[in-house]
């Protein structure tokens, strides 16, 4: 078996999956997708969203894939920006056609071959409100991360992995699934976690024959308050795209008996590049594993290798590819982080740029200035506090309902503060770290 829904009990042999992505590139043809076009899934986390990425490489396009979750305004953002020419999905984006996701099961057409050079899809790592960047990866840097994380694990035909995270993010595109279709493993696409499906968990993930599951430490932390049991045994835990926290990682190991792995990746990356062990120190995120790292004399890690990108679209490219994370290594060559560079909320594994949200703020009528910072959160591990010098009459509330007009839930502040005005440094630049100490306060609702 290559995919299983978990949730409706679908399943996709070898020979599905085979069939029904040269069904999809056959489609598109039909529909006038030419190679190297840009073609965007739109679709919810379901078996089809694979299937399409495959039949767009078998037609020799580029796919773009979207969360269908987020704000239209956003999707459309990248849309433009691609430029795309066809989009498979269930909503209407202007001047793009669209596919039906129920037409997998057309007649089958020639086959592309695709160079390894070729780029085979572009993965969105900023918001609507400012210039969208898209990832390039090629299928030779998709294919270098997925050899790198099975040397270093050893994944094959008996591994069985349990993806709930997105599918339209390079955790859950390139670690837990790409990188599993490669080997032959089982891909077991779960719902997306929360409250309400943390608990049982461990027994669905029991009874599908989980071997391997990747996570971000907020959902660790959930599983950990609302999951009854623990993991199957013999099941390997890893997390990824936020820092662990040493206590969390104690608890999973006095609860559970399980040593979570700790490593280290980024969507310029294709996933993982920095692969951690069963007995690490602190702050360690692993060494890495064909590719190298240097530093900068200010601390900031550099990667290269041939999983790293080529370069933005219609953006720079990269020699050493600049992480934006402030690291160092041990007298083991093991990678220690320290802290951060650039401005990043890693709200439960998804980037979140705070300029993003500030020129949000800053579009709307009655705000004068915003900044935006990111704060500690228990369930997600970081979200956005935003901080708004208002220019005229407004409130919380208010100013929420605006945003979500324009950005998608991930990108909306936890927290919004009216204030007279904000800290200033001695060149006149906002005191960012003075906003982030500020001490917690009431979340106002974002559902």
């Amino acid at each position: 078996m290559a995919v299983r829904e978990v949730a409706s009990g679908r399943a996709l042999t070898w020979g599905d999956l085979d069939r029904e992505a040269s069904s999809s590139a056959a489609l598109l043809r039909r529909a006038g997708v030419r190679p190297r076009d840009r073609v965007a899934v739109s679709l919810p986390r379901c078996a089809a969203y694979l299937t399409w990425l495959l039949g767009i490489w078998r037609a020799d396009a580029v796919a773009v894939p979207l969360d269908a979750g987020a704000h239209p305004a956003e999707n459309a953002a990248f849309l433009r920006h691609a430029e795309c020419s066809a989009v498979v999905g269930d909503a209407d984006y202007e001047d793009v056609g669209l596919l039906a996701a129920d037409a997998v099961r057309r007649p089958v057409a020639r086959r592309g071959e695709p160079s390894p050079e070729h780029d085979a899809l572009l993965l969105y790592t900023s918001g609507s409100t400012g210039v969208p960047r898209a990832v390039r990866h090629t299928h030779a840097s998709i294919g270098a991360s997925a050899r790198a994380l099975r040397a270093r694990y050893h994944l094959g035909q008996g591994t069985r992995v349990m993806n709930t995270l997105p599918l339209s993010g390079s955790h859950g595109l390139f670690v837990q699934t790409l990188s599993l279709l490669a080997h032959g493993g089982t891909v077991l696409l779960a719902p997306l976690l929360g409250p309400f499906e943390a608990h049982g968990f461990w027994d669905r993930a029991a009874a599908a024959g989980t071997t391997f599951m990747s996570t971000v430490p907020a959902v660790l932390k959930l599983l950990l308050r609302m999951a009854e049991g623990g993991p199957p045994p013999g099941m390997r835990l890893f997390t990824a795209s936020a820092p662990l926290d040493e206590s969390l990682r104690e608890e999973a190991r006095a609860r559970w008996g399980v040593r979570v792995i700790n490593c280290f990746g980024m969507s310029e990356a294709a996933g993982w590049f920095l692969y951690g062990g069963l007995k690490e120190p602190p702050g360690c995120v692993g060494k890495p594993t064909r590719c190298r790292v240097r530093f900068l004399d200010d601390g900031e890690m550099l990667v290269r290798g041939a999983q790293v990108t080529p370069g933005y679209w219609r953006g720079e490219s990269f020699e050493w590819l600049p992480t934006g994370d402030l690291a160092r290594t041990d007298v083991d060559g093991r990678v220690i982080l320290v802290g951060r560079k650039k401005r990043v909320i890693q709200r439960a594994g998804r980037s979140v740029y705070p300029e993003d949200i500030e020129r949000a703020l800053a579009a709307l009528p009655h705000v004068r200035e915003a900044a935006v910072v990111g704060v500690l959160h228990d369930v997600y591990g970081e979200v956005p506090r935003a901080f708004v010098v208002p220019a005229g009459e407004t409130s919380e509330g208010a100013l929420l309902g605006e945003l979500r007009q324009v950005l998608s839930t991930a990108m909306l502040p936890q927290w919004i503060d009216l204030v007279p005005d904000l800290p200033r440094l001695r060149g006149g630049k906002t005191d960012l770290v003075r906003l982030a100490a500020l001490g917690p306060r009431r979340a106002i609702s974002n559902s």
